[in-house]
């Protein structure tokens, strides 16, 4: 007699009966992947990020970009809580490191030699030994009284040694005169015609001789010193030593008839 044959172990999965899932390897495999999935999502929130920059309690080292000069700051946060002093390599100042200030030391600055010269006798007023220099030496005295003299005309007129630093020789005709000694310290003389005159041993520091005309007078041991010299001629003069110490200069034609632009 013949045996009915096993039916198969395990046939395809039985359909699902309404109301209740359906049972076997399948859905517990299923089961362990979710809850695996699960303990991940669980350890990942559970997890602190990582802190930016220096913290107290990471001990973690930033590295930066210095925003001053480009240079690199490295900071350490020590264990204990604050932030640790930070140290700075490379420039921190724009356009790169600073460098120290040198002092510099003025070197002293000694006049001219001067020229040997007999000693001037200051006369009371000015003087002449012919009409036009009478008539010069008239005018010279009248304008010295007021202390305006601007414009005078007074050519070949003698006054050795005149003081005359109050007085305004602006744009006078002083040619040929005789002014040895003359003193006018920030006088006012641009613009004056001093051609030929005679100006031995003149104190003119600090005077504005501007565009006045020098050319061919005798300059020795006139002192210049702080002068404004701008636009003067001096063409042709006697200059055995002058002081030109912190003198200006700006289309200042020498006596050797170079021009000199030292304050242009």
């Amino acid at each position: 007699m013949r045996l009915p044959s096993r039916p198969d172990p395990d046939p395809v999965p039985r359909r699902e009966v309404r109301g209740r899932p359906a049972s076997g390897p399948r859905v517990a495999a299923a089961a362990i992947g979710a809850l695996a999935l699960f303990g991940l999502a669980a350890s990942g929130c559970s997890s602190t990020p990582a802190a930016s920059g220096p913290t107290g309690s990471s001990g973690t080292a930033s590295v930066g970009t210095a925003a001053s000069g480009g240079g690199t700051t490295v900071g350490s946060a020590p264990g204990s809580g604050g932030s640790a002093p930070t140290a700075s390599t490379g420039p921190t100042t724009p356009g790169g490191p600073t460098t120290a200030s040198t002092a510099s030391t003025a070197v002293p600055v000694t006049p001219p030699p001067t020229v040997s010269v007999p000693a001037v006798a200051p006369a009371p007023q000015a003087s002449g030994n012919d009409d036009i220099s009478n008539a010069s030496a008239t005018q010279l005295n009248g304008c010295a009284a007021t202390q305006q003299c601007s414009g005078v005309n007074a050519p070949k007129a003698a006054w050795p040694g005149a003081t005359l630093a109050q007085v305004d020789l602006s744009y006078a005709v002083l040619t040929g005169a005789d002014l040895r000694g003359l003193q006018a310290p920030l006088g006012k003389l641009f613009g004056a015609s001093l051609s030929g005159a005679d100006l031995t041993g003149a104190n003119l520091s600090g005077a504005n001789i501007s565009g006045a005309d020098l050319s061919g007078a005798t300059l020795i041991n006139v002192n210049f010193a702080g002068a404004n010299l701008r636009g003067a001629v001096l063409r042709n003069a006697i200059d055995d030593g002058i002081d030109f110490r912190a003198a200006a200069f700006c289309q200042t034609i020498m006596p050797d008839g170079s021009e000199r632009n030292d304050s242009c």
